[in-house]
């Protein structure tokens, strides 16, 4: 008990949570949670997560707040996404690979989806139902290398 209270008064954090279900690893946090059928982004993500991988899952929505600003990698492609809540990504300046292919229910994206994301190198939006994206909606992506779409 005593190495415990000397280790949480030092500022060391002794574990950090992961979702059930899901496998984590500390470096680079890692937070894995890939084909268990999930509805939605399961809860307790933790904060600084590096790189999350959600796909193969049935996840229906995005919003803000569900995943960590933190994240550099993440990949929810082979969901069931049919909305993705404009202001969702709105911080994540240390993005660099967005994964959201094959989710052919999503029909639409907002104007503002990716602005702000000016380290994505990487964009994945193949087989989405996509017929047509909104002006501007590359707008500020600077570093984007690889945009994926069919």
């Amino acid at each position: 008990c005593g190495l415990e209270f000397l280790l949480v008064l030092c500022g060391l954090e002794l574990s950090w949570s992961c979702p059930r279900h899901c496998i984590c690893y500390s470096a680079p946090s890692t937070i894995s949670c890939q084909a268990h059928n999930f509805l939605s982004v399961p809860e307790g993500i933790p904060p600084h997560s590096e790189r999350i991988f959600l796909q193969n899952n049935k996840i229906h929505q995005l919003l803000k707040g569900h995943l960590s600003p933190s994240t550099v990698t993440l990949w929810i492609y082979s969901n069931n996404i049919t909305y993705i809540e404009p202001t969702t990504f709105q911080g994540f300046t240390l993005l660099e690979e967005l994964d959201l292919g094959d989710n052919r229910y999503l029909r639409s994206l907002s104007p503002e989806t990716f602005h702000g994301l000016g380290r994505l190198h990487a964009l994945h939006l193949y087989r989405c139902g996509l017929s047509s994206l909104p002006n501007n909606i590359f707008q500020g992506l600077r570093n984007l290398q690889y945009l994926y779409l069919q």
